[in-house]
């Protein structure tokens, strides 16, 4: 059993907005508990694990998951061959769980972070745990490890279409000496969104690629996707943020980078510099689409600092700043359903505490 406790303050000044100062909690990580259980079967080195994990909030209690008890919840074969997952699964292309490509490829950001607009979500279109899900990946081939995922694509099973969306996300993992990185590929269909909403949608395919450099004093990184008919820049955002509904099926096609560094001045301190950015352009037509841009950056710098007070206790402090041009002038944080997560021409900065048990 372990687990960690996350919690600080967040203050933001948004534009069109009054600043806010507030106590939070998961800004740096996840607070959550986990029970991990493994059984040899053998003497040849097969085995039998599980994992059951739940993601709660430290400020309130509550569970994050929409108070499901078990935000992540499957059981593993392994062997010498590899392994195969069945259950609720992080995604590849995202940072939770177990099989986060994002950390297979050598920890993709150098700010690896949840705080608001820093965190690879916030520039690149990613997923999150996923309901009904296969892993197979593979052990170590060389240099080289693939990993493939299958789900419905789901992190809710509601409505009438909930189980008609699809997900399938290819991997390849390869380490070089201090180089290390590697590429996804996922196609995902739409469904629920298409029932729901009586809109035909087409299927989203992104391509993911990231490397990294390890120096003995810091790292460099850098990542870039490209997505093809995206619901929008990234999982906070999508048409309807921007007062825009496709008459054609398009969505967005997104191009995102991020390159940053690393620090590592002394045994107990790091620091993380990230430039993220992305270049949106939307495709959906319809009479919503007749005037403004349809197409604009959005820029994310993105800083953090982190100081181990003790083995299991990390202080730390962070700050963003997100600008958007273009189609993200669109976005109207003035909105009823506007979160702290989804807006644009915005400065973050906090800090606290994570312990883990």
């Amino acid at each position: 059993m372990g687990g960690c406790i996350d919690m600080g303050f967040l203050g933001q000044k948004v534009k069109d907005l009054d600043s806010t100062f507030e106590l939070a909690s998961n800004q740096e990580e996840t607070s959550r508990f986990y029970i991990r259980g493994r059984e040899n079967l053998d003497d040849q080195g097969n085995y039998m694990r599980f994992l059951l994990q739940s993601a709660f909030r430290a400020d309130t209690g509550a569970f994050e998951a929409s108070g499901r008890m078990f935000g992540q919840s499957m059981i593993v074969l392994g062997g010498r061959w590899g392994e195969f997952a069945v259950g609720r699964i992080g995604a590849l292309k995202s940072p939770n769980g177990d099989y986060s490509q994002f950390y297979e490829f050598g920890g993709i950001s150098p700010v690896h972070t949840n705080f608001p607009y820093e965190g690879v979500g916030y520039t690149f279109l990613t997923d999150g745990y996923l309901n009904n899900a296969l892993v197979f990946q593979t052990s170590e081939i060389g240099p080289f490890r693939f990993t493939a995922q299958y789900s419905n694509g789901m992190m809710e099973e509601t409505g009438e279409y909930g189980d008609d969306n699809h997900l399938l996300t290819l991997a390849l993992r390869y380490k070089f000496g201090n180089w290390r990185g590697g590429t996804m590929l996922t196609w995902q269909t739409h469904g629920q969104q298409e029932g729901n909403q009586g809109v035909k949608i087409n299927d989203t395919y992104d391509l993911f690629t990231a490397i990294n450099y390890r120096f003995p004093d810091f790292s460099l990184k850098f990542a870039y996707q490209y997505a093809y008919d995206s619901f929008g820049p990234g999982p906070f955002l999508n048409w309807s943020h921007f007062g825009l509904k496709p008459e054609n099926g398009r969505g967005f096609d997104v191009q995102s980078f991020m390159v940053g560094v690393e620090l590592y001045p002394t045994g107990i301190d790091t620091i993380g510099i990230a430039l993220n950015n992305n270049y949106a352009s939307y495709k959906g037509e319809g009479s919503d689409a007749v005037g403004g841009n349809l197409g604009g950056w959005r820029i994310n710098p993105a800083f953090i600092w982190r100081h181990k007070l003790s083995k299991r206790l990390t202080l730390y402090g962070a700050a963003s700043y997100s600008k958007g041009f273009g189609v993200y002038d669109r976005i109207d944080n003035r909105r009823a359903n506007s979160t702290k997560l989804d807006r644009v021409n915005v400065t973050t900065w906090g800090g606290g505490l994570t312990y883990f048990f």
